[in-house]
């Protein structure tokens, strides 16, 4: 007597068909998932330095009467920053002074008049143009552009008009990735974070790519674990990009962090305007804790 299974249809090997099936699809599926990774680790520094959505107009350096345009040699070519200078500054006074590190599809251009509640405030601002954006030359990598932002710093330190006791590193998005691998190299008097990450293989898992293919790590978690000054964290309540549990997962793992949510997405977070909200808390946060007496 034959039982259910000898009347179960059959492959050429032998196996049930709907077996052979899953197999099939299976086969299909790891295929694709592996040919997802070759192009993501060949394509994965346009993603995460998306250069070709900025839009750069060499004629903004204009728009800046007291600006000073700084060089570096580098082996691709010149990096270049922006000097923005304070404020009001007496003669022979020397000022604080901020790094500005921008996100991954923006200039310095975009970010220099939106950084002006530092100059009012009497504090100068320094804004390096990653590899391969607007003014600079060759290609974006962590490694690449920490060493420039690295050699800029210390010419900002011999800067006349600086303060180099009081250097505040800044960075939103993944310019939070830069300013913390930088504070690995540099020892800034505190550090601004905002809508950043915790880190590259965080991100990368998001989208099922393996954190161990990717060559840019970004590991703020472990910068943060050994940098032991003040740290100010700002996050969109709604970021849906990089969620705010980064936040709260980088103030978890600094020395001595505060975290302020604020409204907005990631990148519709309106709180940089001239008069936003963030100023109120960056400026403060600097008074308490760095003891940088900001002008109203």
């Amino acid at each position: 007597m034959n039982n259910a299974a000898t009347n179960e249809p059959r492959s050429r090997k032998g196996k049930p068909a709907w077996r052979r099936s899953l197999l099939n699809i299976a086969a299909v599926l790891l295929l694709v998932y592996l040919l997802y990774l070759l192009v993501g680790y060949a394509i994965q520094r346009r993603v995460v330095f998306p250069r070709h959505l900025t839009r750069h107009n060499p004629d903004t350096a204009q728009w800046y009467p007291d600006l000073e345009v700084w060089h570096i040699s580098t082996e691709s070519g010149r990096s270049a920053a922006w000097f923005l200078p304070a404020y009001g500054i007496p003669d022979g006074e020397r000022a604080p002074a901020v790094v500005f590190a921008y996100g991954n599809a923006e200039l310095m251009a975009d970010w220099a008049p939106l950084l002006g509640p530092y100059r009012e405030a009497g504090i100068h601002v320094l804004v390096p143009e990653y590899r391969g954006y607007g003014f600079s030359d060759g290609t974006p990598s962590q490694q690449a552009i920490v060493r420039d932002f690295a050699a800029f710093y210390d010419r900002l330190t011999e800067h006349g008009t600086v303060d180099a006791g009081r250097i505040i590193f800044h960075g939103r998005s993944l310019g939070g990735g830069v300013v913390c691998a930088l504070s690995l190299k540099r020892s800034p008097a505190a550090l601004v974070l905002s809508s950043t990450f915790t880190s590259a293989a965080d991100m990368a898992r998001r989208f099922l790519f393996p954190p161990f293919l990717m060559k840019d790590r970004f590991d703020n978690l472990k910068a943060l674990g050994k940098y032991d000054g003040p740290v100010l964290l700002l996050h969109g309540r709604d970021d849906r990009l990089i969620p705010p549990r980064h936040a709260a997962k980088l103030k978890d793992h600094a020395s001595d962090a505060e975290l302020t949510m604020l409204p907005g997405d990631h990148n519709d977070m309106d709180a940089y305007r001239f008069d936003g909200e963030a100023w109120d808390h960056i400026l403060d946060f600097l008074s308490r804790r760095c003891g940088i007496q900001t002008r109203p």
